[in-house]
This record gives C-alpha cells, sequence and structure tokens, in this order.
C-alpha cells in the first residue's frame, strides 16, 4: 500500500476507486503530485478501466515529462468515457507538444463538438491550426472563443493580440474593448485598443486610449509614441512631436522615434530639421532603408536632387517596390553604358502619375540610339503605344522579347543625372488616340461654356491619399462659377462623392469607371482647363501640355518642390497650395478667383 493511499484509507476500510480520485484530484490542486499518482494508480489496480484515474494520471505523467506514457494513459480515458470534453481537450493539448499536429487537431474538434462553450478547447484548437498554417480555420475558433464570453482580461488581450497579428482588427478591438471593462487600470490594454483603432482608421478613438494609457502610466515611452502617431494620423503635427520628444526623453536612442520625428517635421515642411532627425536615426541604426527612403523624399522636396536621386534608390530596400522579375537576368543600365543598337527595358513600378511622369525620357534614350521598350500598368498600354521614340509597349505580366538593359522608370533620373535645369521639359510628349479624340468631341458637344474637367481624390489606397484628396463637397465654390462645364475627369468616387455629385447638376460625369487612360487622354484633350487635385490626371494633362491647375496639400509630393506656383515638370502647370496643413477652403477660393478672372 503506498503512503498515498494509506493517508486516505479510513478505519482500516479500503477506499473505493471514486474516493481515490477525488484524493487524488486534492493532492494535485496542493500540489501534491507523488500522493496524486498514487491514488490514481491504486485506484487502476482496482478498476482498470476508470476514465477519471486514467485521465488525471495521463495528465500527471505528462507534466512529469513522460509524455508519451501519458498520451497512452489519455488515449484509453478517452475510450472508457468518450463523452468527456475535457478528456479530450487533455490529449490533444498533449499530442500538440508531441508535435502529432494532425491528431491533435482531431481530438481538439471532438472536446468542442462535446463541449461548445468550452473557450480553452476552442482556443487550444486555434493555435495548433495556425501552426499547421491553417489561418483561416483558426481564426474562426479563435471567433469561437470570444463568443464564449471569456471573463479573463488577461486571456481576452492575449486574444486579442492574436487577432491584431492576423490581421482580424475589428476582433483583435473587441477583445481589447471586454477586456479593458473588466480591468479599467490595464495600461497595455488600452495601449493595444489604441493600436487596433489606429489600424482601423480611426486614429482619434486611438488617441483616446492611448492618453488613457498614459494616464495610468506616465512613464511608457511606447504609449507616448503611439499618440504621437495617431495625432499625426490627424494632421496634428506639432502635438505629434511633443509626444515623440516625450518618448525620446525616457528612451533617447530609439531611432524609430528620431524617424518619427522627422516625417512630422517633414509634414510641417521644416525640410532641414527634418533631414537632421533622419540623420540621427542612421546613427543609431544605418541600415533603416525607410529612414534612407525618407531622407531622399525631403532631399528630392528641396530641390536637393543631386543627394535626392541617390537616396531614392534604397526604395528597393525599404520595400516600397519589388524587384522587377528580369532584374537579376539583364544588366541594370547606369547612365554609362552605350545605347547605339541596343535595346532597354523599361518597367513601371509605382502608380499611373510616376508611369507618365517619367516615360518622358524615353525619347531622350531613343536620341542616343536605343531601341526603348516600355512595360507598364495595362490601362496606360493604349495610350502609350503611340509614343514617339518607343518601339514596343506591354502591359505588365505580357511576354517580353529580350533586350540587353533594363532601368525601372523612377532611377532614370539619376541615370542621366537630372538637375532642376536639365529636366526634360519637352511638352506634349503624349497625345491622345486621333479617333478617341474625335469620338468625345462628339459626345462633349459644344454650347459657348467653358469645359473644364474636375478631378478631386485619387486612389484610396495611396498612403498619403487623406493629405492630397479632398471630398468633392468642398469644390463647390469652384463649380458654381458662371460660363463653364465642368466634366469628372476620375474613375473613382466615394459614397459621399457620389451623393455629393447628385446635388450638383452643373457637373457631368462621364462614366470612366471601366475607361483606360487613353480615353481620359482623349477627353482632356477636348477641355480648355483641368483642375485637378495630385493624382494621375494631373500629370497626364501636363505631359499633353493641357492648361491644368494642381491643388495642393501643405505638405505636397516631392516633385512639385516647396515656394513656387510653376512645375519644372510640366511648363503648363499652375499650382495652388495649402497655407496650412488641411486647409483645402484657401485652395478653393484662391481657384474661384482665378477662375473667374
Amino acid at each position: 500500500m503506498s503512503d498515498a493511499t494509506r493517508g486516505v484509507q479510513r478505519n482500516g476500510f479500503r477506499l473505493d476507486p471514486a474516493t481515490l480520485v477525488r484524493a487524488g484530484f486534492a493532492y494535485h490542486r496542493d500540489g501534491k503530485l507523488d500522493a496524486a499518482a498514487g491514488c490514481c494508480e491504486t485506484a487502476l489496480v482496482q478498476a482498470p478501466d476508470h476514465a477519471e484515474a486514467l485521465h488525471l494520471l495521463g495528465l500527471l505523467r505528462v507534466a512529469g515529462g513522460r509524455a508519451e506514457d501519458g498520451i497512452a494513459l489519455l488515449r484509453r480515458a478517452a475510450a472508457a468515457a468518450p463523452g468527456l470534453a475535457a478528456v479530450w481537450y487533455n490529449l490533444g493539448a498533449a499530442l500538440r507538444g508531441q508535435h502529432h499536429d494532425d491528431e491533435a487537431i482531431a481530438c481538439l474538434r471532438r472536446a468542442t463538438a462535446l463541449n461548445p462553450g468550452y473557450a480553452e478547447a476552442h482556443l487550444a484548437l486555434g493555435a495548433t491550426l495556425q501552426a499547421a498554417g491553417r489561418s483561416d480555420e483558426a481564426i474562426d475558433c479563435y471567433r469561437q472563443v470570444l463568443a464564449c464570453k471569456p471573463q479573463d482580461a488577461a486571456r481576452l488581450n492575449a486574444l486579442g493580440m492574436v487577432f491584431g497579428d492576423a490581421g482580424q482588427l475589428h476582433d483583435a478591438a473587441e477583445c481589447f474593448r471586454r477586456a479593458v471593462a473588466l480591468e479599467p487600470g490595464l495600461a497595455d490594454t488600452h495601449s493595444n485598443l489604441g493600436t487596433a483603432l489606429q489600424r482601423l482608421g480611426r486614429p482619434e478613438q486611438a488617441a483616446e486610449n492611448f492618453r488613457r494609457a498614459l494616464a495610468l502610466r506616465p512613464d511608457d515611452a511606447t504609449a507616448h509614441f503611439r499618440l504621437g502617431s495617431a495625432l499625426g494620423d490627424q494632421n496634428r503635427l506639432d502635438e505629434a512631436i511633443d509626444c515623440y520628444r516625450a518618448a525620446l526623453a525616457l528612451r533617447p536612442d530609439d531611432a524609430q522615434t528620431h524617424y518619427n520625428i522627422g516625417h512630422a517635421l517633414g509634414g510641417l515642411n521644416r525640410l532641414d530639421e527634418a533631414q537632421a532627425s533622419y540623420g540621427r536615426a542612421l546613427e543609431l541604426d544605418p541600415q533603416l532603408a525607410k529612414v534612407h527612403w525618407n531622407l531622399a523624399l525631403a532631399r528630392l522636396l528641396a530641390g536637393d536632387f543631386a543627394n535626392g536621386w541617390r537616396d531614392y534608390e534604397w526604395r528597393w530596400r525599404a520595400g516600397i517596390q519589388p524587384l522587377h522579375r528580369d532584374a537579376a537576368a539583364r544588366p541594370r543600365w547606369t547612365g554609362d553604358e552605350p545605347l547605339a543598337g541596343r535595346s532597354i527595358l523599361l518597367h513601371a513600378e509605382q502608380g499611373f502619375g510616376d508611369t507618365i511622369q517619367f516615360v518622358r525620357y524615353a525619347g531622350p534614350l531613343a536620341a542616343r540610339g536605343a531601341t526603348v521598350l516600355l512595360e507598364v500598368q495595362a490601362a496606360l498600354k493604349p495610350l502609350l503605344a503611340g509614343m514617339p521614340g518607343v518601339g514596343g509597349v506591354f502591359a505588365q505580366g505580357e511576354a517580353l522579347p529580350a533586350f540587353d538593359f533594363h532601368l525601372p522608370l523612377l532611377s532614370l533620373p539619376l541615370a542621366f543625372g537630372t538637375t532642376l535645369e536639365t529636366i526634360p521639359t519637352g511638352v506634349p510628349y503624349l497625345a491622345a488616340p486621333g479617333e478617341r479624340v474625335a469620338a468625345w468631341r462628339a459626345r462633349l458637344g459644344a454650347d459657348g461654356r467653358r469645359r473644364i474637367g474636375i478631378a478631386w481624390s485619387g486612389s484610396r489606397q495611396h498612403r498619403n491619399d487623406f493629405r492630397r484628396s479632398m471630398p468633392l463637397a468642398a469644390l463647390a465654390p469652384v463649380l458654381a462659377a458662371a460660363g463653364c462645364r465642368f466634366y469628372v475627369v476620375q474613375p473613382d468616387r466615394s459614397e459621399a462623392d457620389a451623393a455629393a455629385m447628385a446635388g450638383l447638376p452643373g457637373l457631368v460625369d462621364l462614366g470612366l469607371e471601366k475607361s483606360d487612360f487613353a480615353d481620359t487622354a482623349a477627353i482632356l484633350a477636348n477641355l480648355d482647363l483641368v483642375i485637378t487635385v495630385d493624382t494621375a490626371v494631373a500629370h497626364l494633362a501636363g505631359a499633353m501640355a493641357r492648361p491644368v491647375w494642381i491643388m495642393l496639400p501643405f505638405a505636397p509630393d516631392w516633385r512639385w518642390l516647396l515656394g513656387r506656383d510653376d512645375s519644372p515638370w510640366y511648363p503648363t502647370a499652375t499650382l495652388f497650395r495649402q497655407d496650412r496643413p488641411g486647409d483645402w477652403g484657401g485652395v478653393v477660393d484662391r481657384v474661384s478667383a482665378a477662375l473667374s478672372r
């Protein structure tokens, strides 16, 4: 008789298996694991198929490092009592610990089927599926955990982190909300909720939660940093810089914080200070590619092309663009290699506007004797097919002919050593197909009014779209100009814009949702003026030498430079700039005044 068994004897009578197992669980709760095992072993002598004895002894063996023995006992327990969800759960967990993932998944599914409210089993099943690369199924399991309404703030916070890592931000935010409702004093959870909300595009709500985190823990450098980021997303850049500086006071050698200060200073056009902050970040971590990339943008915006083009090449290491599929197969043209009698592939790498802006270099390359091939976005192919100096145009993904050299379009200024004085400014270098121009001329008609194209927003996927685009309603004063007829020359519009268009009967929707750029160019060829924000339409009008007024945010894209109302890239462009961040009203007033003149 074991010491453990002797300890639960009463008056010399032999104890039944059920009593022994209850004693075993009591010993287990008290941390007396050997005594617990002794009770189970004695019970199994009397009843070899006693499910609870097998279950507890199996758990003890697994915990004690005898995993295979424990799994064998748990299998016997499951066979003896197939309706006990806890047995299947623990068997699944033990199998997962031994990397038997498929069998573990089957056992955990059995546990959740027997007890749909078993949060631990759903959680373990989700983790096992995720480890097996079955992410979608794992997310469904985690949602089942949430449906079980756990009341443990720490578990909810951990589950929120899992959802956040998987990109399921609504679920993540719900977990963090429940956690802070249960325990409002958890600074980390408030901060996590703020992060989820910011990633959901709700920077105001995010900032509220970061402030709650800081109220609980004022010396939290990460919360100061995140609050600065949320304020930056609201264009509250001075406040953002204050938050970043508070983070630096606590963590002075954090390269990311120096970088963010530089980014915010750049948004205020304080370019010298921005470059100094980027420089400090690079002193701390010279390989931060995104810092080099943003330093390039600041230098280009300041007109420092010599250094800017060189730093701009960091975009490849910063993950801004993937390398071309043939980048390793053929040599890259550096600007030094002779091109006479040779072919060069120029390939698009960023947005439509970037392609339109930099195909201007095709002519100078052809003048050096090169056969110039273009690989561009499919929507641009019909427009560029007739471009002078181009030997062939291919949509991205199409089969390409052999070529001697290649170069991304936005690396051409570096290869040419372009300065402000040597930008190829010969316009027009693009023209719409003649038959499309004629077709749109007939469709637009003529009624004596000036015909003006309007574009107020660009692609919502653009990283800076919230600054460069405006709501259509903001343009109402311009659209009220007498003697003008306005045409929508952008393909995309939000639901709010569609509603605003219904209240602007003088605005003609040309239905360009499924058109390519050859159609857009044909429309522009028939207009007297284009008024647009910084989007592909601005580049297209400029490349066609059409009169174009470009409305710019306070901190514009680098190509528009600072402090000038003209563009060295597009001689027919006039620039209207915000006087302060977010102030479209002042821009619209000046455009309206110019239009009335």
